[in-house]
Order: C-alpha cells, then sequence, then structure tokens
C-alpha cells in the first residue's frame, strides 16, 4: 500500500510498536500501532493517545484485555484474541 514500516519507532516521549507513514498529496500520513499485551489502565492510554494526536498521528490499539468496556470514538481499541488454531481474532 505504499506505506514505509518501521517497528519500535520514536518519538520525543513516546515509542510506537509499529509506525506506518506514506506521503499523501502534500501530507504525511502517519498511522501508529500498539500492541498492549500488559495491563493498561484507561487514563495511561488516553495519556499515550494524546501524545500521539499532538505529533499528528492517528494510533490503533490492540489488547489483549481492554483497559475499559465502554466504546471509544476518540481510543480505536480492539481486544486480540486467538482461537484454537492460535489465530488472531478481533473482538469489540
Amino acid at each position: 500500500m505504499g506505506y514505509d514500516v518501521k517497528t519500535e519507532a520514536s518519538g520525543v516521549d513516546w515509542r510506537a510498536d509499529v509506525l506506518a507513514t506514506k506521503q499523501v498529496k502534500n501530507q504525511l500520513v502517519k498511522l501508529a500501532f500498539e500492541v498492549q499485551w500488559s495491563p493498561q489502565t484507561l487514563e495511561e492510554t488516553k495519556q499515550r493517545q494524546d501524545k500521539y494526536a499532538r505529533d499528528g498521528i492517528r494510533c490503533c490499539w490492540l489488547f489483549k484485555k481492554l483497559p475499559t468496556s465502554e466504546e471509544r470514538q476518540d481510543i480505536p481499541m480492539f481486544q486480540l484474541q486467538f482461537d484454537q488454531s492460535e489465530n488472531p481474532t478481533f473482538i469489540n
């Protein structure tokens, strides 16, 4: 899809598991993907999401266990589980 993809990409005060960038017209599109396997509170997720937003990065979170049961439009969060064949499946 034409994205330049880096793992463990760092900014001033953040580090993305995966950062994908692509020049679209005259704008650099930046997408971060975070795989959060250890527990993380909703507040910490929001603080980290705010840092990405500040730097013009859209971020998608993939959790082992979601930090909240409420649906959030400002933080795209998905629970990632594995079926018996070890294939990933998304829930929520």
